[in-house]
């Protein structure tokens, strides 16, 4: 018995083997019997694999810090603190990102309570927006609280 509406019409949380094949299913191409990824990889750095994901959150951090920093630049703020500020937001993001996913997923047969060495596999995909949300504000405002206050 489904214990959602979301689980009733077959969708559920998928982890792991299950979700690489539920997405071999779901994105299979009908007239061809290829299975299309749904963030394809858009080049390699050794074994390190791109994602279209990835790039497209390091331009979202990247065009909010030149936002601010221009922000801050012309209502006469000191903006010497944010690189340094910067770098714990998209640490402190990242991190809420996967905290979420992986406590949305905790159980169930395919969920991280079963298979704890799959929490910290980033690669294998699930971030949370909302996470990353609960992760990067709370640090973005501490940061920006010390670093204005301190360059006073």
């Amino acid at each position: 018995m489904p214990r959602s509406a979301w689980q009733a019409f077959g969708h559920g949380p998928l982890v792991g083997a299950a979700a690489r094949e539920y997405s071999a299913r779901r994105y299979r191409l009908p007239q061809h019997g290829r299975a299309v990824k749904p963030i394809p990889v858009v080049f390699h750095i050794g074994p390190l694999q791109i994602h279209t994901y990835g790039i497209g959150l390091a331009i979202t951090f990247w065009f909010g810090y030149r936002y601010l920093a221009k922000r801050l630049r012309d209502h006469g703020y000191p903006d010497a603190w944010l690189g340094r500020a910067f770098v714990w937001i998209v640490i402190a993001s990242v991190v809420g990102a996967r905290a979420v996913h992986v406590i949305a997923n905790l159980k169930g047969a395919q969920g991280y309570a079963q298979n704890p060495g799959d929490i910290l596999a980033i690669w294998h995909g699930g971030l949370s927006s909302f996470g990353g949300l609960l992760g990067g504000v709370p640090t973005g405002l501490l940061c920006a609280g010390a670093g204005v206050h301190s360059c006073a």
